[in-house]
């Protein structure tokens, strides 16, 4: 990837806020990020990190109310998504733009065939005779590897398996030939095996398309093997960035060490670290972490002091591609993680 390359998908200090009966709740704050043509960018951290918040908000599905995107601007290939009225957008949803979410029979209408739920976007953004849209929606199926695609494509989700309604969803997703693939939690509730395979598919369309994937998951392992950079969000905000390998193997900010050690299984090239005992990032994420004067990571992180409960970390470059939210990256450099 040439590093003169424009990227496809920028976001530039979002906001992202809720209102509720006990007041607002900023769930994604001053979050940036570039992806590039076949590109997989992995957006990393526990449940209400932000990381779901912060694809719906590329998409534009930020529900309003009781959400609202409050500042920051998302361009994909230069085109400002928020200046476009709902007509202009329904026509990038889908075409330039697409996601996978995370539950394929939530997703999925269950009374309609999956034929003719992968032709409504090709109908809506192609065209065609009944006859071509067949032709294409077997096309896709038979591009994630569904066997027997002239006859699934009449069954319903019912009658498919897990793993066949997640190629279906993504089959969906890729119908009209998106240029940006965003992929939440692609494998949720399904068995290792099948996690595999989904993966190494997305992985397969990567290199055969060219499009570029921006990856939600809580998974660290899921991040060593498929991802090319990882961005760690923590109480909405972005705490560590950089290319995956470096990162995984000297995390410079405390939470994505503890990410770490609370994975079971990660890849024996690793650190020598990867395989010792589990350990348990203590408390949890706090309600509304933005809300706090120093860092919001600082009561539940063992390096922490007064100075980080009450100075909030900039993001900082502690390398030629890494960046760290943490007053401490320094302690946490190579060879004292």
């Amino acid at each position: 990837m040439s590093g003169a390359q424009q990227p496809l998908l920028v976001i530039d200090h979002l906001a992202v806020e809720f209102r509720g009966r006990d007041g607002t709740t900023r769930a994604v704050d001053d979050v940036s990020l570039t992806l590039h043509a076949g590109e997989i960018l992995a957006l990393v951290g526990e449940s209400g990190s932000g990381k779901s918040v912060t694809s719906l908000a590329a998409l534009r599905l930020i529900p309003d109310p009781p959400g609202k995107i409050v500042s920051g601007t998302i361009e994909l290939d230069g085109i400002d998504l928020a200046s476009l009225d709902d007509r202009a957008l329904r026509r990038v949803r889908g075409k330039d733009l697409a996601m996978i979410f995370q539950d394929p029979m939530s997703s999925l209408n269950p009374v309609l065939t999956i034929g003719q739920q992968i032709g409504e976007a090709i109908r809506l953004h192609e065209g065609g005779s009944d006859q071509a849209v067949r032709a294409r929606i077997i096309e896709v199926l038979e591009l994630v590897r569904i066997p027997q695609a002239d006859m699934r494509i009449d069954q319903y989700p019912h009658q498919l398996s897990g793993g066949m309604r997640q190629r279906v969803m993504i089959a969906m997703a890729l119908s009209c030939g998106p240029r940006v693939l965003i992929a939440d939690e692609p494998t949720t509730a399904l068995d290792v095996t099948i996690q595999a395979q989904i993966l190494a598919l997305l992985r397969d369309l990567r290199e055969r398309l060219g499009m570029a994937i921006l990856l939600i998951t809580h998974d660290l392992g899921v991040v060593a093997e498929n991802a090319d950079r990882v961005i760690v969000l923590y109480g909405g905000r972005k705490v560590e960035e950089g290319p995956v390998d470096e990162l995984i193997r000297h995390p410079r900010h405390p939470y994505t060490r503890g990410l770490l050690g609370s994975m079971p299984h990660l890849d024996s090239a690793l650190s020598e670290d990867a395989h010792a005992r589990l350990v348990e990032i203590p408390g949890a994420v706090p309600h509304n972490a933005g809300s706090l004067p120093g860092c919001g990571f600082a009561a539940r992180c063992a390096l922490a002091d007064d100075h980080c409960r009450t100075n909030r970390p900039p993001l900082t470059k502690v390398g030629a591609d890494r960046l760290s939210a943490c007053w401490k990256h320094d302690q946490l450099a190579e060879g004292s993680a």
